[in-house]
């Protein structure tokens, strides 16, 4: 049997299997995908903390109350994401940091991807558009399809 592809998922992308955004139907194939283990989840665990960020953005306008961002919260961390350590990736994402100039907080994503040799799909437009010609396995969410 040959083992399902790997795919880094970044934060954007994530919030999008919750929360009604531009692409969120693509996001949720994706995420349909990862439950079928037609391809497997890599994220580094920075995408817990950045979940959580994005979930307490839509409560603090009054958006969504409470418990129902902490229901959102418990229900993303049952999902079957491998998780990579960050420290693991710290000094490779550092460096990639620096090479395109984007956060190293993005950058985690990027070096996991390159550490895995799986593709990133991303919903973060500025992030695509800063690295993809050079990074081709960066995938922008809009355009994302499980075959190249």
């Amino acid at each position: 049997m040959i083992p399902a592809p790997l795919v880094v998922v970044d934060t954007s992308v994530a919030v999008k299997w919750f929360f009604d955004e531009p692409h969120s139907v693509r996001a949720l194939h994706l995420l349909d995908a990862f439950k079928q283990r037609t391809l497997l989840p890599l994220a580094p665990d920075l995408i817990y903390s950045e979940f959580a960020n994005a979930v307490w953005k839509r409560v603090a306008p009054d958006r969504l109350s409470p418990e129902v961002g902490a229901a959102t919260i418990t229900t993303f961390l049952a999902l079957p994401i491998e998780i990579t350590p960050s420290p693991v990736l710290l000094l490779s994402a550092y460096r990639l940091a620096l090479e395109y100039r984007q956060s190293v907080y993005d950058a985690l994503f990027l070096a996991l991807s390159l550490d895995a040799g799986a593709d990133l799909v991303t919903a973060d437009e500025a992030l695509y558009q800063a690295v993809h010609s050079h990074l081709p396995q960066v995938r922008w969410l809009g355009s994302w399809s499980a075959s190249r």
